[in-house]
């Protein structure tokens, strides 16, 4: 989903003129909010809410413009006149994040926060990851568009997966709308899914606000083809991101499951963040062993 606070207002001398029963769209739009308005391709501006479904965009004189679902145009009626109706919103939005593929949600990945995170063990993570989750809700706060991707890469047990969760957690707190998924449990739901659910997986991943995926390399692949189906369904999955201006996490221990183009991507507007040390968890088991 989209923005869901109100557009500036327009000035007099940018009244659009009607034509064949279609308004214009203000020129100065096209430059500052390529997420709610297009020339020519609808397409980028088609989403699935987690809530309301496929929402289209609505054709006008000289272009497409984003349409606000109910859930939208209910939080800022909440925003606008009070917290009426809000809660119900947030909290099924909130409790899709790690389960829309309906699968339960492990390790307490809704509980992860920055304050429970040592800084100390993984400093410069830290910082990064806080202040990308300050710039999306800062972002978003502003009807601005924040499509930076981050990328957290290293061996197992460093943090990666809580300091991911940790954004994610900020910004439900913000209802601001995410998905989590692992790279495995997105394709085991995939492969079982009939054509109408298969396409529904990757609009939903395609236009989520933000989209974390978790733990690439642990998708099984197989030798023969080189993982050449899964990578076709990332390159498609980040590639929709990326002309929607939408912003991707991805943890890692290594890349050998994105080919070049989706790299490309991903690399153009990208906070790569390379992670090493001792395993985070053997540290916190040393630390319960000391007290």
């Amino acid at each position: 989903m989209g923005s869901i606070l109100p557009l500036r207002k327009q000035r007099a001398d940018e009244e659009p003129e009607k034509v064949g029963g279609l308004f214009g769209i203000p020129s100065w739009m096209f430059g500052s909010h390529p997420h709610m308005v297009n020339r020519d391709d609808p397409e980028v501006l088609r989403y699935v809410c987690q809530v309301c479904g496929l929402v289209e965009p609505k054709e006008m004189m000289n272009g497409w413009l984003r349409v606000a679902c109910a859930c939208e145009r209910a939080l800022r009626d909440a925003e606008k006149w009070g917290p009426i109706g809000r809660p119900d919103v947030d909290v099924v939005r909130a409790s899709l994040t790690y389960t829309w593929l309906g699968a339960s949600v492990e390790d307490g990945l809704e509980r992860k926060s920055f304050a429970d995170f040592s800084p100390a063990y993984q400093p410069k993570a830290y910082q990064i990851a806080r202040e990308y989750a300050t710039k999306l809700i800062e972002a978003r706060k502003y009807n601005e568009q924040y499509s930076r991707n981050m990328l957290l890469i290293g061996p197992v047990g460093l943090g990666k997966t809580h300091l991911a969760a940790a954004v994610l957690n900020e910004l439900r707190a913000h209802a601001i709308p995410c998905l989590y998924a692992t790279a495995e449990g997105l394709f085991e739901k995939f492969y079982a899914a009939d054509f109408e659910r298969k396409d529904e997986i990757i609009e939903q991943a395609s236009t989520t606000p933000l989209f974390v995926l978790d733990e690439l390399s642990q998708l099984y692949v197989k030798v023969e083809t080189d993982g050449a189906y899964q990578k076709l369904k990332l390159f498609r999955i980040i590639d929709n991101r990326y002309k929607r201006h939408l912003p991707t996490i991805i943890t890692t221990n290594e890349l050998k499951n994105l080919d070049q183009p989706t790299l490309d991507r991903l690399d153009e507007r990208c906070d790569l963040v390379q992670m090493n040390g001792k395993s985070y968890r053997r540290v916190l088991a040393e630390q319960h062993k000391g007290e």
